[in-house]
């Protein structure tokens, strides 16, 4: 009932008032027709009033179970689409992956019941397929390679990859020596696979002519090529040994083969590459350990310099120190409130910095995992921190559109950078004298860390900027969009001066949440929430990327790369998850 009172409750009210003066009445005169009426009148109000009441009460239980029923219906039509949203996204994720594939009756086959049906005899298939395709694309600069001045070590070379393919394939190594031996390692390769021999012959390739002088070479002529060699390869210390490089050529490593997609990933490879010693001399990257670190997004990595140990910091809001030789963990760090964005290692490989996104940055003790100091001042999440090489200071980037520069050693502010845009990434040269910033707006800015002053803007990209790195020799800026694309610029730390990109290209079909240089300059290492974690590397002589990838080091759709970082000597990188785990891989 509404708060004010009805007329038939003012008729009840009047009623229950007459039927007590009735009853002094009766009292007083004897008469019970005076008590009796009004109680009568009374009590039938009464039951009026209650049955209304009852029925108002019905009618707006009835309206709000209607309401909360539509309600109901609303959010299961929405949940529907989330769920439908979702399938879709990760529909169209994997089928950037693989195919889809019309079954007999004409409607499409679930990705499960492809990869039950498709299983081990695919995988082989296209691994024969990629190694073919990578012979085919390579094979000229090879002859070109094999008539140059290094000839019998390259012999040496191909006679124990020949014998590395027999074994594959289940033939004799004996057989493998000579031509007959070539075509029948294709054979039973083939075999295997149960692919027509006719699509792999030598003829068909151009490469019937080879056969026959490698057939020659591996038989009889040998010891005359070998006239005149000078053996110092053989006996370089630092050159790998012939059954390595026999092992990777059949694996696919040396010729660059994606091990997820099966593709050449470092394109047709160049005499140069082959004659110089880039080919088998680079790092052969292989998975060693899988941490299950965290329960939420490992949003970033960082090694200490000594590269023993690996620092990871999560969306759980945990920041976790872990011992490299064995994988163990040695601290688990629990002081922040919300999810941590960034890591910072100081020079001397003492004191670690955490910024998160509860808008602090947090000093630690590296060795004992103790807190040392908080560090308050920015209004928003710290997205990106840095350190100086002289051990000197600390930089922060955070989304209140600011850098800050910090006293490592005592926590104190030295100077504050305004940005028009929030901060996503920054980035510290080799010396700690230029400070590159970037956010939202996909302009880099290039700052003095001495005077704060701006010295100069990279300009020509408009997309949002998500990672950023600059190369171990400061010559070069690249950045990772959240486009998928990679953006580089050249710089001259003599002379700075506002420039546009110097290369562009699409790297990745999602977001690139990690960037990073390999120590050696040679090569950029990028993640991506497509799941992929990719190594670039650079064109000799040129401050340029070569745009197909040397390697992929993670490649599983749904699995996104959050954060990536390499160890100071170069032979570890990790790689960290959406999924809470961390790769490491070591070359």
């Amino acid at each position: 009932m509404s708060q004010s009172p009805q007329p038939l409750e003012y008729v009840e009210y009047g009623l229950i008032a007459a039927s007590l003066v009735g009853l002094v009445v009766a009292l007083a005169t004897a008469n019970p027709i005076a008590a009796v009426l009004p109680t009568v009148f009374a009590l039938v109000a009464s039951a009026f009033n209650r049955y209304r009441a009852d029925r108002v009460i019905s009618r707006r239980v009835q309206k709000l179970t209607q309401d909360l029923t539509a309600q109901n219906e609303y959010f299961q039509q929405e949940n529907v689409q989330v769920r439908n949203f979702a399938t879709a996204l990760v529909k169209q994720t994997m089928a950037a992956q693989k195919p889809e594939l019309p079954a007999a009756s004409g409607e499409l086959v679930s990705f499960q019941s492809l990869e039950k049906q498709v299983g081990d005899q695919q995988r082989l298939m296209n691994s024969v397929q990629s190694h073919i395709s990578g012979v085919e694309g390579t094979i000229a600069n090879l002859v070109e390679a094999l008539d140059g001045a290094a000839i019998p070590n390259r012999v040496e070379y191909l006679e124990q990859a020949i014998v590395k393919l027999s074994q594959r394939s289940g033939l004799d190594p004996n057989e493998i020596l000579g031509a007959s031996g070539v075509m029948a390692g294709v054979a039973g390769a083939t075999a295997m696979n149960n692919l027509p021999p006719e699509m792999f012959s030598l003829a068909d390739l151009g490469l019937d002519e080879l056969s026959a002088n490698l057939s020659d070479d591996l038989t009889g002529n040998t010891a005359t090529r070998m006239q005149g060699f000078d053996s110092g390869f053989l006996k370089d210390p630092a050159a790998p040994s012939i059954e390595k490089i026999a092992e990777d050529l059949v694996s696919g490593d040396l010729l660059g083969i994606d091990p997820i997609s099966g593709d050449l990933a470092s394109g047709d490879l160049t005499a140069a590459e082959l004659e110089g010693g880039d080919l088998w001399m680079r790092p052969i990257w292989e998975l060693k350990k899988t941490l299950l670190a965290h329960t939420d997004w490992v949003r970033c990595l960082s090694f200490t310099p000594d590269n023993q140990t690996l620092i990871s910091g999560s969306f759980d809001q945990s920041i976790k120190l872990w011992n490299m030789a064995d994988g163990k963990m040695l601290h688990d760090l629990q002081d922040h409130h919300k999810g941590v964005f960034a890591l910072a290692v100081s020079a001397d490989g003492k004191t670690l910095a955490s910024g998160s996104w509860d808008e602090t940055i947090k000093l630690w003790n590296i060795s004992g995992g103790e807190l040392i100091s908080n560090l308050s001042g920015h209004t928003a999440s710290v997205r990106s921190l840095a350190t100086s090489p002289d051990n000197q200071f600390l930089v922060s980037g955070s989304f209140d559109n600011t850098v800050r520069v910090w006293q490592l050693a005592t926590g104190d502010l030295v100077k504050t950078m305004m940005h028009k845009e929030p901060i996503a990434a920054i980035a510290l040269n080799h010396t700690g004298q230029i400070l590159a910033s970037t956010g939202d707006d996909g302009l880099v800015k290039l700052w003095s860390l001495q005077t704060g002053e701006t010295i100069a803007q990279l300009t020509g990209n408009s997309n949002c900027i998500c990672s950023l790195a600059i190369s171990p020799n400061s010559t070069t800026v690249v950045a990772g969009t959240v486009s998928g694309s990679i953006v580089l610029w050249s710089i001259d730390m003599a002379n700075l001066h506002n420039s546009d990109p110097l290369q562009k290209f699409k790297a990745h079909s999602g977001q690139i949440n990690a960037c990073v240089f390999h120590p050696s300059g040679q090569y950029l290492i990028t993640g991506s929430v497509d799941g992929k974690a990719r190594i670039w590397s650079q064109d000799v002589g040129f401050n340029l990327l070569r745009e197909k990838p040397r390697k992929t080091l993670r490649g599983e759709p749904g699995r996104s790369v959050m954060s990536a970082a390499v160890s100071a000597d170069g032979k570890s990188i990790a790689i960290g998850g959406a999924d809470g785990t961390i790769e490491l891989w070591q070359g």
